[in-house]
This record gives structure tokens, sequence and C-alpha cells, in this order.
């Protein structure tokens, strides 16, 4: 894996406590902020992932009788 280096810009006291907490947790800067990005990104591919398949439950159909789905009607009669 190949490294890049990237400038970016955060507030002076972000800044200040991003620090303190990578020196806290014998870190540095660029591993917190590494971290922290590949939490975020495996997090966004988790719940993505977790949606595909709502979305796939939901053309199924939630609620089945036998070897048939519910219509609307039946689903609903009260």
């Amino acid at each position: 894996m190949s490294l890049r280096n990237v400038t970016i810009t955060l507030p002076d006291a972000t800044l200040r406590r991003a620090r303190i907490y990578a020196a806290g947790h014998d870190m540095s800067l660029s591993h917190l902020v590494g971290a922290s990005l590949e939490r975020t990104i495996a997090g966004e591919k988790e719940a993505g992932a977790a949606w595909e398949d709502e979305f796939a439950r939901m053309e199924r159909g939630l609620l089945r009788v036998g070897d048939g789905a519910l219509s609307r009607d039946e689903a609903h009669i009260r």
C-alpha cells in the first residue's frame, strides 16, 4: 500500500485537541486521521449493505401466506 501526503485545514482548537488525543493514545496525528477515515468509510459501506438487504426484503414482501405474498388489500383487512 502506498501512502500519500495530504494537507488538511483545521481550526486551532481542533488541531490542539487532536494532537493531545493522538499523543495520549501513543499514535501520530496522521495515524489518528487515517484510522478515523477508515472507520467512517467502513461504516458507510456497512450501512449501504444493510440498506441493500432491506430493499431486497421489501421487494420480496414481508407478509407471506403459504407460497404467495399477501396483496395490499389482504394485508389491510380489518
